[in-house]
């Protein structure tokens, strides 16, 4: 087996991936050259991807596991290393071109559009973790080991 070859195949995850790599692709040869993003932007994006993929798909999700550093190692890389790697890419705008036309009126429907405004500002995105963290610290949602 190849060692970028999933340990544990996710569909979710292949999916996920792929169809990101493939729109972002599909919206660069769509864009003019004089519109398309750098070559470190794309660099970036895609590097980014590939470094949460092997995170997640290949054997180092394995090992992970069944050794605490590489779990830690694991979670820096899925947590913060990789998607601010890609996002310094900037890639919405590209991938949202290379997505089908009826996708795309979905994605920029307006009351999609509405949500991902309010997404985005800053006071919502420094609460939104917080009700999770806080639900799972509770001690009525613990679980209890037997």
């Amino acid at each position: 087996m190849p060692v970028w070859a999933p340990w544990d195949f996710s569909w979710l995850e292949y999916l996920a991936t792929t169809l990101a790599v493939f729109w972002f692709f599909r919206g660069l040869m769509q864009e003019p050259s004089e519109m398309r993003p750098s070559c470190w932007r794309q660099i970036a994006f895609v590097s980014g991807l590939l470094v949460i993929y092997a995170a997640l798909q290949t054997r180092f999700d394995y090992m992970a596991q069944h050794m605490f550093f590489l779990n830690r190692a694991q979670h820096v890389i899925m947590h913060h290393i990789g998607p601010s790697v890609a996002v310094l890419g900037w890639p919405g705008e590209t991938i949202k071109q290379g997505m089908p036309r009826r996708l795309r009126s979905i994605v920029e429907h307006r009351g999609v559009s509405c949500c991902r405004r309010v997404r985005r500002r800053a006071t919502s995105l420094c609460r939104t973790p917080r009700p999770a963290s806080e639900r799972w610290s509770a001690p009525r949602h613990r679980p209890v080991a037997n």
